[in-house]
């Protein structure tokens, strides 16, 4: 009785672990480049920097989970809560607000 109680209560602790880094990756930021030159990006998120290269209709999944600042090769910087879907088209940040068509961030 007692090893079958345990392995309920495994079971819950797995799935819930489970369910909680599914819903974080499910929340990240991502960018898709729907431009037709490749750009570089560079991506500040709290105290960490880095800079990633996007491919032309590729799309980079989970770049930040929390605020990060992205800012194109040209250095306009732009702020994100890090759980959009952010776009490159134009040579300008787009992002997807879940309900709404793309908007220009300012």
């Amino acid at each position: 009785l007692k090893e079958n109680k345990m392995s309920r209560v495994l079971m819950g602790v797995t799935t819930l672990a489970a369910l909680v880094a599914l819903s974080v990756t499910a929340h990240a930021l991502s960018v898709t480049n729907r431009d037709s030159a490749e750009h570089s990006l560079r991506i500040t998120e709290g105290s960490a920097e880095r800079t990633v290269m996007i491919q032309p209709d590729e799309t980079l999944s989970d770049v930040c989970i929390k605020d990060c600042t992205i800012a194109l090769e040209d250095g306009e910087a732009k702020q994100f809560d890090g759980t959009e879907s952010v776009t490159i088209k134009g040579d300008n940040l787009t992002t997807t607000i879940e309900g709404d068509d793309l908007t220009t961030v300012e």
